[in-house]
Formats: C-alpha cells, sequence, structure tokens
C-alpha cells in the first residue's frame, strides 16, 4: 500500500452509507445507501459506452495526424460530433427525468450554463434540490451569467495595457461598429491556437468596424510572456490585464470559467453573441457587418 495512488468517485448526499472496498483495487469499491450516488452510477454506466468508443477514437486520430491522413481525420471528428450529440440526449434526459435528484444540479453546473437554456431546468428542479450544494452554486452561476447574457450592456473595467496605459472597454466600444472581448492568455493552447482565427477575422471586418479587446488573464510574474506572446501571434488590436490570472475581477465580472472565451458587443455595448469560435465567429461578423 506504500507510494500507491488510490482514486474512487463518490456522490455523497446527507445518508447513512456504506462503503466496501479492497484497498488494492478501488474499482470494485461499492457504496450503498446513497440515492444520489446511485444515480450518479445509472448515469455513468449509460454513457461508458459513448466515453470508451471516444477514448478508443482518440488514439485513431492521434494516429491519422501523425500520418498526415486528412480524410480519416474528417471522418473521426465526424464520429466525434456524433457522439456529443449522443451523450447531451441522454444528459438532457437524464436532467428532465430527475428533477427531484441530488445528482442533476451536479449535472446541469458541470456542463455549458447559460441563463436561457438552463433557467427552466433549474426551475424544474424540486425545493430541496434547490437548496443542496449544487443546487446553490447553480443559481449563484446563472446569477452571474444573467449579468452578462446576450442582450444586456455589457459591465464596463478597465485595465493596463502592455505600455503601462490604463484602458477601458468603453473607450474600445466608443471607436467602432462592433467590439469583440476576448478573454485568453500567453499559457492557454487552445487560446493560442485559436489566435490565428481571430488576426485572420480582425483583417477581415477592422475596416469595417470590428475592434478586439484582448484581455489576457495571465499571472503575476508573467508580463514579459503576455507581450511575447502578443507580438509571436501578431495580435494587431488592444490588449490589456491586471495580471492577476483567475483572481482578476474581470473574471468574476463577465463570471469566466474557462478560456478562450469571447463576448461580441455592439456600438451601445449591448451582448450580441459570445463564444465565437473559428468559422462560427466570420459567419456571425459577415451576418452583422454586411
Amino acid at each position: 500500500m506504500e507510494n500507491k495512488r488510490l482514486r474512487y468517485n463518490a456522490f455523497l448526499d446527507n445518508s447513512n452509507m456504506t462503503l466496501k472496498a479492497n484497498a488494492d483495487d478501488f474499482t470494485e469499491s461499492v457504496i450503498t445507501g446513497s440515492i444520489a450516488h446511485e444515480d450518479h452510477l445509472k448515469y455513468s454506466a449509460a454513457v461508458a459506452p459513448l466515453m470508451s468508443t471516444m477514448r478508443a477514437l482518440n488514439k485513431e486520430y492521434s494516429d491519422a495526424k501523425k500520418a498526415g491522413n486528412t480524410e480519416k481525420l474528417a471522418a473521426i471528428s465526424k464520429q466525434f460530433d456524433e457522439l456529443e450529440g449522443e451523450q447531451t440526449k441522454l444528459t438532457d434526459n437524464f436532467i428532465k427525468n430527475n428533477p427531484q435528484s441530488y445528482y442533476t444540479p451536479y449535472l446541469i453546473f458541470k456542463g455549458d450554463v447559460e441563463p436561457t437554456t438552463t433557467l427552466p431546468l433549474y426551475n424544474a428542479l424540486s425545493a430541496a434540490v434547490k437548496k443542496s450544494t449544487y443546487g446553490l452554486q447553480l443559481k449563484a452561476r446563472l446569477d452571474a451569467l444573467a449579468k452578462v447574457a446576450i442582450g444586456v450592456k455589457a459591465p464596463n473595467f478597465s485595465a493596463q495595457t502592455p505600455e503601462g496605459l490604463t484602458l477601458s472597454l468603453d473607450e474600445v466600444v466608443a471607436k467602432g461598429k462592433y467590439t469583440l472581448i476576448d478573454f485568453w492568455a500567453s499559457w492557454c493552447s487552445p487560446c493560442r491556437q485559436e489566435n490565428p482565427n481571430l488576426v485572420a477575422a480582425f483583417e477581415k471586418f477592422h475596416d469595417k468596424g470590428l475592434n478586439v479587446l484582448g484581455v489576457s488573464l495571465d499571472k503575476p510574474t508573467a508580463a514579459s510572456a503576455w507581450k511575447k506572446a502578443i507580438a509571436d501571434d501578431k495580435l494587431t488590436w488592444y490588449q490589456i490585464s491586471d495580471l492577476q490570472y483567475w483572481q482578476s475581477p474581470m473574471v468574476k465580472l463577465y463570471a469566466v470559467r474557462g478560456i478562450p472565451h469571447s463576448v461580441l458587443v455592439d456600438a451601445k455595448g449591448i451582448i450580441v453573441a459570445k463564444d465565437l469560435r473559428g468559422k462560427a465567429l466570420h459567419d456571425k461578423l459577415a451576418e452583422l457587418m454586411k
């Protein structure tokens, strides 16, 4: 048992629970007495075949990428989309059919929480479930997102530019027809991978009135890394950061839970779209800026 890491996922509630386990193999553990944990096991069993297939596809995708097989990559990507669609259906069905389960708000909370789609799910929960740990966290998340929902005036904020000047969102919004607020960081690989797409969108739509305000979540000791990433990725738009990482007040203000995260606002500062990436960003900008 020395120096051996053991792990077993359990969903606990305020019940008398019994754990029967083998110290050498926690995968054979059995917890009884918790309805919430039983719901966790039911849901996990339902999605297990999908997850197993996805793991196998990950290996195939890696091999196809190394071989440069673009046709195979496209086919695997399509399979991933189909599997994720199936998982979404299973999750949605569980949530809708189990409004009195203490496991349900956990499933909702760990997913893509948006007031327009998530609020009806929250409202359907039983009164007791709403008062649970995840019920309260879900409500807090919904309240925070409601302040930065589509159709709402984007809250103003300000921070320092790489040159040490103070720049606010309202100042940038006043300079164009649309402003894309891009939450990113030099250490964020998905952000860096998306940057070429942002560069292309900026070059295509800037003359038509598009501005971009980059908001970096870099760490207090990473000012040089932030500035280097701006130069390396050829980000020629407005950039600010308070170098407070996830402790930045701007993170809380916009309820940012992961990056890259973007918010598109119009000339009046009204939020018109969120989290547009890849082709979806270009399509939305083309629609708005005809």
